[in-house]
């Protein structure tokens, strides 16, 4: 459960954990790694597209926290999932 704080199609996501649908105060324990915003950005790059995953943590130990419950490899599979989704909808075009 999460809020979009900031859509910019084809550019930009913005989403944060600390608030629900419609800008509500989340009551669920955000757990060791607290409330964070995440953003992703995509921008040109020659034939292709920059993807960007930026998790904001408030400090180091948090960042730690999320980095040990296997952020990087959930962010990469998501990645991976993404790009196969785009490759499915290119060649039905």
């Amino acid at each position: 459960m999460g809020c979009y704080l900031e859509v910019i199609e084809n550019e930009n996501l913005t989403r944060t954990s600390a608030l629900e649908p419609g800008f509500r105060p989340s009551v669920a324990d955000p757990g060791p790694v607290g409330y964070f915003p995440a953003i992703i950005s995509l921008e040109p790059q020659g034939e292709g597209t920059k993807y960007t995953a930026t998790a904001i943590h408030p400090d180091a130990a948090r960042r730690k926290a999320h980095e040990a419950m296997g952020f990087h490899d959930g962010c990469w599979k998501a990645l991976d999932q993404l790009v196969e989704e785009i490759k499915k909808e290119m060649q039905q075009r």
